[in-house]
């Protein structure tokens, strides 16, 4: 999903587009819930802090969420297993 903010009549995105879309690429836009007040610099702001927050998130924190999902899936298929096999 592409986010955007209405500038002086004009859509602009406020990150980069896919490589692959082309000028003349027809789009489907839908009213976001940063409509509520906010100023395009407020929705500026916040979008480079949460830039900011993922720029410096911990690749080791993130490596120890995906063996903790990693696990919890394999022992749920392992659950399942077990029940399917008593029925």
């Amino acid at each position: 999903m592409i986010r955007a903010v209405v500038r002086n009549g004009t859509i602009q995105p406020l990150e980069p587009l896919p490589a692959d879309w082309s000028d003349g690429r027809e789009v489907v836009v839908q009213d976001g819930p940063a409509t509520s007040g906010d100023s395009p610099e407020a929705i500026d702001q916040w979008y480079q802090e949460l830039e900011a927050l993922c720029a410096h998130g911990d690749l080791e924190d993130d490596e120890r969420l995906r063996e903790a999902l990693t696990q919890a899936h394999e022992h749920a298929k392992d659950v399942v297993r077990r029940q399917m096999g008593r029925s």
